[in-house]
């Protein structure tokens, strides 16, 4: 059994890949589970074959003082008409959690957000420390849209 889950044909596969496998070709050499069991008692059950351990997360952004590090995100607020909206656009120091610029506006829109990244990045820019900025979690479609007007981070 642990010949054949080593060999050439299954190193990269799991059990419940090899006993399916096998089966269309009238092969059975035991259940999932008792393959595993086995895997499990040689102590096969890290990676096998070309098979490669998950890679690791990316290094995350991380401030060690304050105006390293902005963060900036655009959120919807109600108003007291019912079904209308007001966006506010804001960006805050990850550090202190100072907020560093905010505006509201009647539509979220690009332009507005690229503009206001842009007078808070050339303000930061003139305290001559590096500065970088990281996006909130937006939807794909609508970072698509921003991105084309945005400022890139800067450093």
């Amino acid at each position: 059994m642990l010949r054949v889950a080593t060999s050439a044909d299954f190193a990269d596969l799991s059990p419940n890949q090899i006993v399916p496998h096998l089966a269309t070709h009238g092969i059975y050499i035991g259940s999932e589970s008792t393959i595993y069991r086995r895997l499990h008692a040689a102590g096969m059950m890290r990676h096998r074959g070309r098979a490669r351990a998950p890679s690791r997360r990316p290094r995350a952004l991380t401030a060690t003082g304050p105006d390293q590090l902005y963060s900036w995100d655009i959120t919807y607020l109600p108003t007291k008409i019912s079904g209308r909206f007001v966006y506010l656009y804001m960006i805050i120091d990850i550090w202190s959690r100072k907020i560093i610029a905010a505006e509201v506006h009647e539509r979220e829109c690009g332009a507005i957000a690229a503009d206001l990244v842009e007078r808070t990045c050339a303000a930061a820019a003139r305290s001559g420390k590096p500065l970088w900025l990281h996006s909130g979690q937006r939807r794909a479609d609508e970072e698509r849209d921003a991105a084309d007007d945005a400022p890139q981070a800067r450093d």
